[in-house]
């Protein structure tokens, strides 16, 4: 999971989908806002999702992960289907807005940056 766009992306190509090219491997992208696309209805039900199409393509979905917060917006990056790319993120959804390793991963940058910036005062 990568803290950015998949194929929701006006190039059909976000950042990741070229981390998935670059290292071979399936990637899926997370995201707090659409690029481009259209959905019918945002969800209102956790764990609900809407198709979201540009040009007359799929390419992502509307994700409600939490009550009471906006959706998250949820694309392929590379060598996945969005019905799989769905079924993992749903799996790793907790108490954040955020799946869990998108979750982890930002609650250990914000804590190694405040150690640089005690390091650095």
């Amino acid at each position: 999971m990568i803290n950015s766009h998949g194929i929701l992306h006006p190039t059909f190509a976000g950042c990741a989908s070229h981390i998935g090219v670059i290292t071979d491997l399936p990637t899926i992208g997370i995201a707090k806002e659409a690029l481009c696309g259209k959905w019918k209805v945002e969800p209102s039900t956790i764990g609900d999702w809407t198709p979201i199409t540009f040009k007359n393509k799929l390419v992502g979905g509307c994700l409600l992960s939490q009550k009471k917060m906006k959706p998250i917006f949820i694309s392929p990056g590379h060598r996945i289907s969005l019905r799989t790319t769905m079924e993992i993120v749903k799996k790793t959804l907790r108490k954040d807005k955020f799946p869990k390793p998108i979750q982890f991963a930002h609650n250990l940058a914000t804590k190694e940056r405040k150690k640089l910036e005690e390091r650095n005062s």
